[in-house]
């Protein structure tokens, strides 16, 4: 009978339900289980359906933001947008400017137009994200905030906003270790630290060899690493490796690497990712040496 009735609360009531396959969700996602993290929102979605409002609203709004993460992982990109500009539409009227979910969706959004190579509405969704994560003075999402923007200004070839943003991000990461450190009881006085976005400086500055050779090195480090920070995609790092090859000169060693890229993005992300098609279109793009003849 207890189990019963424990089963009953949860799935027998429309709103515990939506909330169970929401969480669902998010450890499926985790698990890279994206046609089950899918379904587990279509299935809460179709829970939150059956309540009225605001309930309904406070369930959809989240379950349609997550619907988005995982399409959007699926390379589902239009999809992805339709999903989260439902979610947002909802989330803004019933939670705080700043909460950690409408931040969220934002940066997500910025991610979905950059993928499309819509870079000025990603410019807009990054700035947004910045803004908001700095007025709650949340550091780590400040960071990755940054991060992204670099990146986005970058691609738009604008090297000298790029260059102050990313000391912007140097700075907030340096300050995130120290604070970390100090509540280890650990000195780094007389550390080197070398920031994620160290590399991106050096290209804004067009070290490209300085550039390419710390990539490298985060590159193995990441990829031996147990765990990785949702900050840290090995395909993005591969990307602007390739780029930094490219502009260094080293056209053969670039290609490898976008072709290192591809297979990344298609084992994070999925087969035929845009996000892998991208980078097999940009190693074809290179003007590689003919080869020659005996």
């Amino acid at each position: 009978m207890v189990v019963s009735f424990f089963l009953y609360r949860v799935f027998g009531d429309p709103a515990r339900s939506a909330k169970a396959l929401w969480f669902s969700s998010m450890r499926a996602y985790g698990r890279k289980r994206w046609r089950i993290a899918a379904e587990f929102c279509h299935e809460g979605l179709a829970n939150a359906a059956k309540l009225k409002e605001p309930l309904r609203s406070r369930l959809e709004a989240p379950l349609e933001i997550q619907l988005a993460r995982v399409l959007h992982r699926q390379g589902k990109l239009a999809q992805a947008e339709e999903s989260l500009a439902r979610g947002l539409a909802k989330a803004q009227n019933l939670f705080a400017a700043n909460s950690e979910m409408l931040l969220a969706a934002e940066l997500l959004w910025g991610d979905l137009c950059s993928d499309s190579a819509r870079h000025t509405e990603a410019e807009a969704h990054y700035r947004k994200a910045v803004e908001g994560d700095e007025a709650a003075a949340n550091l780590p999402g400040t960071i990755f905030d940054l991060q992204r923007l670099t990146d986005c200004l970058m691609r738009q070839g604008r090297m000298r906003e790029a260059e102050q943003v990313c000391l912007q991000a140097i700075g907030a990461e340096l300050r995130q270790t120290r604070q970390l450190a100090a509540r280890q009881g650990r000195d780094l006085d007389n550390s080197v630290i070398t920031a994620i976005s160290q590399p991106k400086l050096h290209f804004c500055r067009e070290q490209y060899d300085e550039a390419a050779g710390i990539l490298r090195a985060q590159v193995e480090n990441w990829k031996t690493a147990p765990h990785r920070p949702d900050n840290i995609d090995i395909g993005e790092m591969l990307i602007f490796l390739a780029l930094s090859e490219t502009r260094a000169g080293q056209l053969e060693t670039a290609a490898a690497t976008y072709e290192q890229a591809a297979a990344q993005f298609e084992s994070d992300w999925c087969a035929g990712h845009p996000k892998a098609i991208a980078a097999r279109a940009a190693k074809a793009a290179l003007e590689l040496p003919a080869p020659v003849q005996a």
